[in-house]
């Protein structure tokens, strides 16, 4: 299914705000409350295989169940979200070099010319300044090159990812738009290996976010030129390299990608194409030290003023300044010749998540305008939010257990955010390293037991948690659970290693076997003498083998102290319907019974799934023996 705009956005509200009634929506959304039912009713399949279910109550209550779930679907749908059709008319007229006339946008997009005609004047008023409309001749876009560009990219880069980029072209060709009507198929697979070249460079690394934008923006480029069309930008961009001393590798990168499309002759486009290298956000870069020596000034003067305006000193913290200066940086030099995607409203109610950041990126825009006579825009103050909520988290605690990574689209402002969240949220937990997707597909090492992630992960062993920036608290649920399961994995890990392991040759039947195994925990004093019966009682009742396993177990009132044993065969002992081999008895004392006792229920599915080589674990001692079942149960 394909989700419309409002829809997504009304999932997008629920996950933010669950505790809303459907009032509440539909004046957020700005539609009838008839209308936001309709919408929930026609998502009820879609929401089903997700195992959410939005019910409807009296008084206009909406009750969510599932909402852990949330993150995830909205993580897989954000790039299937409908390409409207306003949008459709936009990317035509871009794509388009002359003036087109209604009657043939309807035709090329196969709606009605009433339709067009209805969404025109507020298309034409919106992009005032990007088309034209003359009375007899039609309307065409008359933006210059680079603001095409730019535009382009701002209406496809919601429906790319970065890992794949022609398959994501092909996606978007058969779900959204037909494309490759209007760009060949050879100019994707050109500005496909430049981006491989972008980021197979070792000086600096950019953000998912940024690579699609530049990968779409070399896309039109490399298509105008491979179909001969001079389209070639301004001399701006080469003024503006002009003023920028530490330009000298992104010019030379710039210098070879233009040799690769045929363009070296051109030094407009090599300085647009450095300009673009410079501008976007980047992973890391290898002039940091350069930039924030440049931007020393400015920063310390924004942390200045947030310490005299809310008492919060900032000024030591190294990272902080590192990447506010890189961040404010590129945001000087993008300014408005870049146009970055519309974010989204969960990515805005960042500034009501951390009301304190947000109050500091409003500090620093202040300073920001005072020294660059720059307006800040909305978007760019919520990425300053990030970078101060991160200094922020960073100021509470850090200790950590659980080996993490973070997977951020949205660069590693929000990477680091949601790691500091995490860490001091979770004492258990250590963040080991934050990665854009392209970095975390070419990890060599594997060296983590757990995956944050803002994007959808097709293949991993490891366990995934998908998250947004705000770390909302459906996500900190799923989290904690997934901390307690591996608590329970330790628990039962020691439980394993502090196994008492007996070794026989044989056994005649069942009750000689316990009898055996038994005899060693009252010998222990770990049970009374009236456990063996209880568990010989129970196996009579309902026998226990699995296979080549038996998992008996008796009264947990007879138990001093819980623990493991573990009884190995050399050869198998008649059970039930089974040769076993493996005994494997939890006597569980009574409290521990009483609390719940996960562990076992957790041990008896994982031997349940297991397909336990015998060769392997035949005829070893003690200690290899249990590590050897950790592994292959994979505790």
């Amino acid at each position: 299914m394909k989700l419309t705009v409002r829809q997504f956005k009304l999932l997008q509200y629920i996950n933010n705000f669950p505790d809303m009634t459907l009032e509440d929506y539909s004046k957020a959304l700005e539609i009838s409350i008839p209308t936001l039912k309709s919408d929930i009713k026609n998502m009820e399949k879609f929401l089903a295989e997700y195992h959410i279910i939005l019910q409807m109550s009296g008084r206009n209550i909406l009750q969510v169940w599932g909402k852990e779930n949330l993150t995830h679907l909205l993580i897989d749908s954000k790039n299937s979200i409908e390409f409207s059709l306003d949008e459709q008319i936009l990317l035509l007229l871009i794509l388009t070099d002359d003036f087109i006339v209604l009657q043939d946008i309807a035709d090329k997009l196969f709606v009605s010319k009433s339709k067009i005609e209805k969404l025109m004047p507020d298309i034409l008023k919106t992009y005032s300044n990007d088309l034209q409309s003359l009375r007899h001749y039609g309307i065409r876009c008359i933006s210059p090159e680079a603001e095409k560009r730019a535009l382009f990219a701002k209406l496809l880069s919601a429906y790319f990812k970065g890992i794949d980029l022609c398959r994501e072209v092909e996606d978007f060709n058969t779900k959204h738009f037909p494309i490759l009507d209007y760009i060949s198929k050879d100019s994707v697979l050109i500005a496909n290996n430049v981006i491989k070249i972008i980021q197979d460079n070792k000086d600096f690394s950019f953000t998912d976010e940024s690579a699609c934008q530049l990968f779409l923006c070399f896309l039109l480029m490399i298509d105008n030129y491979k179909k001969h069309k001079d389209k070639t930008v301004s001399s701006i961009f080469t003024n503006i390299i002009k003023e920028l001393p530490n330009a000298t590798i992104y010019l030379k990168v710039a210098r070879d990608i233009a040799t690769l499309l045929n363009l070296d002759k051109n030094y407009n486009e090599i300085c647009y194409i450095c300009y673009m290298l410079m501008s976007l956000r980047k992973q890391n870069v290898f002039d940091v030290d350069a930039i924030v020596n440049q931007m020393q000034d400015i920063i310390y003067k924004i942390l200045e003023n947030i310490e005299y305006r809310l008492s919060i000193d900032l000024s030591q913290d190294m990272e902080l300044v590192k990447n506010l200066s890189l961040h404010i940086y590129a945001t000087v030099l993008r300014k408005d010749m870049l146009k970055p995607a519309n974010l989204d409203c969960q990515w805005n109610e960042l500034g009501y998540q951390y009301p304190i950041s947000f109050e500091m990126a409003v500090i620093a825009s202040s300073i920001i305008k005072e020294y660059y006579q720059y307006d800040v825009s909305r978007n760019e103050m919520i990425y300053l939010t990030l970078h101060f909520q991160v200094a922020i988290e960073r100021l509470k605690t850090e200790e950590q257990k659980i080996r993490a990574i973070v997977i951020c689209h949205y660069g590693m402002a929000a990477a680091t955010l949601i790691s500091t969240k995490i860490n001091s949220l979770f004492g258990v937990i250590r963040i080991i390293g934050c990665y854009s997707m392209h970095d975390f597909l070419n990890l060599n090492k594997r060296d983590y037991d757990l995956i944050l992630s803002t994007e959808k992960i097709e293949y991993s062993k490891t366990p995934v948690i998908y998250v947004s920036p705000a770390v909302r608290e459906n996500e900190l649920e799923q989290i904690l659970k997934y901390i307690n399961n591996k608590n329970v994995s330790n628990t039962l890990r020691l439980i394993i290693m502090e196994s008492m392991v007996l070794n026989y040759k044989r056994a005649k039947n069942i009750d000689e076997i316990l009898s055996l195994g038994i005899k060693a925990l009252i010998d222990a004093k770990l049970v009374e003498p009236e456990y063996l019966n209880s568990v010989i009682e129970r196996e009579k009742i309902s026998p226990t083998d699995i296979g080549c396993f038996a998992v008996p177990h008796g009264n947990p009132n007879f138990v001093n102290k819980t623990k493991s044993l573990i009884i190995c065969l050399d050869e198998g002992v008649k059970w039930n319907k089974s040769m076993v081999k493996y005994i494997f008895l939890f006597a569980v004392s009574k409290d521990d019974f009483n609390k719940n006792f996960t562990p076992l229920t957790i041990f008896y599915k994982k031997l349940m799934r297991l397909n336990l080589n015998l060769d392997k674990v035949d005829n070893i001692n003690n200690k290899i023996f249990k590590s050897k079942l950790l592994e292959l149960l994979n505790i």
